[in-house]
């Protein structure tokens, strides 16, 4: 319906479109499997392709080629900028919820994530959550495997907003948090 010329695929799926510099749409893609996708956060990669980021509470299904590991996960997509088509995908994530993944770039041409989490240890999470929700900190390789991961929260809601990295030795991460 209106500029959107692929159906949904789930409750909500990623709506890609490459624009040329006046808004016309060059071309358009919707990745999704049978439950709720939502990308939050893109770059480039710096190969002439993007990454995508966002959350997933869909197993295998549509676009999706990776059982879940908890109610939502961190969906990635490297997606080709010429077509849009799949390049390759991974699902990371506890037993229980991650979303709102930011992605960034990294000094050493790798890619960090910030996310929120209420997993304990299980599936890509290696250490147990502090709180109700903690910032949960994922370092990727160009190809999407996790290189280390670091939870990091107090005892209540704590949310992650934003990340940078300063320099090849320090990142910055800024959220809010409700906990002593």
């Amino acid at each position: 319906s209106g500029n959107k010329s692929q159906n949904s695929k789930g409750l909500g799926d990623y709506w890609i479109l490459n624009l040329d510099l006046n808004g016309n749409i060059i071309w358009q893609k919707t990745f999704g499997g049978s439950n709720g996708d939502y990308a939050e956060s893109l770059l480039e990669t710096g190969d002439g392709n993007f990454l995508i980021a966002g959350d997933s509470a869909s197993g295998i299904s549509g676009d999706k080629t990776q059982n879940s590991y908890g109610i939502t996960d961190i969906w990635l997509l490297k997606l080709s900028y010429i077509d849009g088509n799949i390049i390759w995908q991974k699902t990371i994530g506890g037993d229980s919820t991650e979303w709102k993944p930011e992605i960034k770039k990294t000094f050493d041409s790798n890619y960090i994530i910030l996310a929120m989490s209420d997993s304990g240890v299980s599936g890509q999470k290696t250490e147990p959550n502090k709180g109700n929700r903690d910032y949960w900190l994922i370092k990727i390789d160009s190809n999407g495997q996790v290189i280390w991961d670091k939870t990091i929260g107090g005892d209540n809601l704590d949310q992650p907003q934003s990340i940078i990295e300063i320099n090849p030795n320090k990142l910055i991460c800024s959220g809010w948090s409700r906990s002593n």
